[in-house]
């Protein structure tokens, strides 16, 4: 489910997300709602980093806001292992 907001946003941050946006060949929007989404993730698990935050929203779905940090960080590495046997 999504909802459509308007939100301001600065013009060099919208600047930076058109670029990502079109190195990664997404929305701005949907660049903009994944940067969001890692910040949530950040501001709720300060153990993690920003880095190890991202691998686990773009691989492991199953993981939610109930997720121990421990438990997401072993999933994520699982789920790489298992990729990279599989020649993913």
């Amino acid at each position: 489910m999504s909802i459509d907001l308007n939100i301001p946003l600065n013009n060099t941050l919208y600047e930076q997300a058109q670029k990502s946006a079109a190195e990664t060949h997404q929305p701005v929007e949907q660049v903009i709602a994944f940067w969001a989404e890692i910040g949530r993730h950040a501001l709720g698990s300060p153990d993690l980093t920003v880095q190890i935050l991202e691998l686990i929203l773009r691989n492991e779905p199953e993981i939610d806001n109930d997720t121990p940090p421990r438990e997401a960080v072993d999933r994520l590495w699982k789920a790489l292992r298992d990729r990279a046997r599989a020649g993913g």
